[in-house]
């Protein structure tokens, strides 16, 4: 009897921790997409020390309370460097729309407003906070195009113009 009522006491034990690593484990490989997707980032060709428009390509499925960064990076034939970088904290819906025409400035928080002529390309990561203890926190990674910014007022290269 007591060699049974052991058995069982080890197996409640198994079960127990075997249900807390299955809930572990849902919690960390639940993916960021269940809260937030980015299909897309486009970014459009643009004269120096003018307005860079964006295409953006992403859906809010859930809310969420989340941080962004920005990077704006210079792509050159010694590499890739840091250009600016603009960060911040949303509140993030379902019912949110981006802006009619979506901007470099509006997309870094006003840090890049506008850029001298070059090739550049910008990375942008969310931190998902799930809001909850349960579940870790999440993120979403992106990596626009190399897009160029011509600093010749005849520059031919240009795509046309993004209107709403």
């Amino acid at each position: 009897m007591t060699a049974v009522r052991k058995m069982l006491d080890n197996t409640k034990v198994f079960l127990v921790m075997l249900a807390w690593l299955a809930v572990w484990l849902a919690a960390h490989l639940w993916p960021a997409s269940f809260w937030f997707q980015v299909n897309d980032v486009q970014i459009i060709d643009a004269r120096a020390n003018s307005p860079i428009n964006m295409l953006v390509d992403r859906t809010i499925n859930r809310p969420f309370v989340g941080e962004w960064v920005a990077t704006v990076r210079k792509v050159g034939p010694s590499g890739v460097e840091l250009y600016c970088s603009g960060s911040g904290r949303a509140n993030y819906r379902p019912e949110n729309d981006l802006p009619a025409v979506v901007t470099l400035d509006w997309w870094t928080g006003g840090a890049c407003k506008t850029l001298p002529g070059g090739d550049y390309v910008v990375d942008t990561t969310w931190q998902i906070n799930p809001g909850t203890a349960f579940l870790p926190d999440k993120h979403v990674r992106n990596t626009s195009n190399i897009f160029h910014v011509c600093g010749n007022p005849n520059c031919r290269r240009l795509q046309p113009e993004v209107t709403p």
